[in-house]
């Protein structure tokens, strides 16, 4: 099994292949961690495909001492916590009902039929304990060419469950390559209102996943093209803005930033009101839309002072992707890498006056005290940072 991945002979997973087929099933790995494996990429997740019912998954969990958990029962999935991983087990299953959102499954044996129902060949890869993969829909070839292909007929799988749009255009960014499949872009325009029924969760989820692709340029002005913002944003996108910040976060080796590259998207004047309308569409936490509010502010004028100032009220990644989001939007990074050199690397000061100092001068609680500290703290900044405790005290 040298050519199998490390998390096929952990004993624990094989100790689940072995008792399935004890009880006259079969559970092969199936998804992502095979399509993953086969681009030698780390796959993450490992979800497993079993002929068994969720209930006879069970019982070997609660036979090997596994922690089991019924995330799924429903669509007949199981969660196995085992000691070197979390793995999803779902039973073999067919379609009986869609509507676009959710599914009415019914059980098979049949590898080929649960094959059928998957959303794109690359995806439906399934290897068995031994490692031997089993292709029932040519995904193997597709997977090698960078193509991504729908299984059977685009429109239909995209009525099954109008995620698949953002699906397809996810997995073009993170596994595909130009040209994308002009039938499948179509079937994705024909039916993109469906979006509009889907939780914002579920958009969410998807985006951020595509947002953070090594380069979701192409995929992203795909979606543009047949309107797919009208859905998401809003807002039009404009492209060339992501261009150039995508060349910046090359140039100066910056990590991708979802949010700072969906704002680079959004023309400055509206950036604020459409990261309001990204926030409560697609059910951003609390954090998530503050953070979005706050790179989405645009400041006229930046320099030095602003930067020290923003670094000792946010946090590094955020001060960057506001100065990312400035150079693109004036389309001159040049001024930007003194800035940037700046957030990277400044020792942000600890101001040295507390509450605690001034009440033992005599100050009260309340207003008074919180003006003081005021005044302080930007007698403090006025002066480069540099005046000490005693000195503000005095």
């Amino acid at each position: 099994m040298a050519d199998t991945p490390y998390w096929l002979v952990e004993p624990a997973l094989q100790h689940l292949f072995a008792h399935t087929r004890e009880m006259g099933g079969e559970a092969r790995v199936v998804g992502g961690a095979v399509r993953d494996f086969l681009l030698h990429r780390d796959g993450g997740d490992i979800d497993i495909a079993s002929t068994l019912p969720p209930e006879a998954t069970m019982a070997i969990a609660e036979a090997a001492g596994w922690k089991a958990v019924p995330t799924g029962l429903a669509h007949g999935t199981v969660t196995l916590v085992l000691p070197n991983r979390v793995v999803e087990v779902t039973t073999l299953r067919r379609d009986v009902e869609t509507d676009g959102r959710h599914a009415q499954i019914a059980y098979t044996n049949d590898f080929a039929e649960d094959a059928a129902r998957r959303d794109f060949t690359m995806n439906a890869l399934f290897m068995d304990a031994a490692g031997t993969i089993h292709d029932y829909t040519g995904g193997q070839k597709d997977l090698e060419a960078r193509r991504l292909v729908f299984i059977g007929d685009a429109e239909t799988r995209i009525t099954e469950d109008a995620l698949r749009i953002l699906r397809y255009f996810r997995f073009l960014a993170t596994h595909g390559k130009p040209p994308a499949d002009s039938a499948a872009v179509a079937a994705c325009e024909g039916h993109k209102a469906m979006i509009a029924n889907l939780s914002g969760e579920r958009i969410a989820q998807e985006m951020r996943k595509l947002l953070t692709a090594a380069n979701p340029a192409y995929a992203l002005g795909q979606m543009a093209a047949i309107g797919l913002h009208e859905y998401l944003t809003e807002s039009p996108w404009h492209g060339t803005a992501l261009l150039r910040l995508l060349e910046l976060e090359q140039r100066y080796n910056i990590s991708p930033n979802g949010w700072v590259r969906l704002l680079a998207l959004i023309a400055p004047d509206v950036r604020s009101e459409t990261a309001h309308w990204i926030g409560e569409r697609w059910k951003l936490s609390r954090a998530e839309r503050l953070l979005l509010g706050t790179l989405a502010h645009v400041e006229s004028t930046i320099d030095t002072a602003v930067v020290k100032e923003w670094l000792r009220a946010y946090d590094r990644p955020l001060v960057i992707g506001r100065l990312l989001l400035s150079a693109v939007d004036t389309e001159d990074a040049n001024p930007i890498t003194p800035l940037l050199e700046l957030a990277r690397q400044w020792p942000i000061p600890e101001f040295p006056v507390s509450a605690s100092d001034l009440l033992r001068l005599g100050y009260s609680e309340g207003k008074e005290l919180g003006d003081a500290l005021r005044v302080l703290e930007r007698r403090w900044v006025d002066s480069g940072y540099q005046l000490t405790r005693q000195e503000l005290l005095a």
